[in-house]
């Protein structure tokens, strides 16, 4: 099974192919917020370097937050358009689930999913409202199972946690022992969870990204050239 998955949650653009639960390729663009310049051109550049065409893909997956209002929007659009263009199943995967999944591998430097039975983790994700997303993740039976969902809390409200955890938020901002940052939501990881969810049924049209909380607008610090 050919995969294409997306997760563009973060001002990170990631774009990855896999066969099956195999990496083929990805691309991890850190431009910042250039989800909508850089997204179309990533998957053309997985497609062709792979002599793949698009109906080729067996199965679509976009990571569906919680993150980023605008880039949320921006990869559920692309994928919802790509799916109902080629007739090709799209899921949607928790973009935490994904950082979950990545810490659980990688911070034991090992791939086997079997190996990993009693590791449990907690994912710190920016809300970049000086608040995080929190949830906590273990492997059991080679999935990924929540030990608890995701709740927002502030800067200051987090407490010493009992296990490791990652994230995207700066080290000398979470000042916690046993933290990880430079983890983000990958699109690998968003590919891995969709193959084992492969068979899961879902109405295309109804996808919306999981924002967890309300969009606010900031007020404007540049200086208006007309005072009202």
């Amino acid at each position: 099974m050919l995969i294409l998955a997306v997760d563009t949650s973060t001002e990170f653009c990631s774009v990855a192919l896999l066969k099956d639960e195999e990496l083929l390729q990805e691309i991890n663009d850190k431009t910042p917020y250039s989800h909508n310049k850089k997204l179309f051109k990533n998957i053309d550049t997985i497609l062709n370097s792979n002599k793949i065409e698009i109906n080729d893909i067996d199965l679509l997956a976009i990571g569906s937050g919680p993150g980023s209002f605008t880039g949320l929007r921006v990869g559920m659009s692309a994928l919802k358009g790509l799916s109902l263009a080629s007739n090709i199943k799209l899921l949607p995967i928790m973009s935490i689930d994904a950082v979950g999944l990545a810490g659980l591998v990688e911070l034991e430097g090992l791939a086997g999913l079997e190996q990993f039975q009693d590791s449990i983790i907690t994912v710190l994700l920016d809300g970049k409202q000086k608040d995080m997303f929190k949830a906590t993740y273990e492997l059991k039976d080679s999935k990924l199972e929540v030990i608890s969902e995701i709740v927002i809390k502030g800067y200051d409200e987090l407490e010493e946690l009992e296990n490791r955890s990652i994230g995207n938020i700066p080290k000398d901002i979470i000042k916690i022992k046993d933290y990880y940052d430079e983890f983000f939501p990958r699109a690998y990881y968003i590919g891995k969870i969709a193959y084992q969810n492969r068979d899961e049924k879902v109405k295309d049209l109804d996808i919306e990204p999981q924002y967890y909380k309300n969009f606010k607008i900031s007020k404007s610090k540049k200086v208006p050239l007309i005072d009202l």
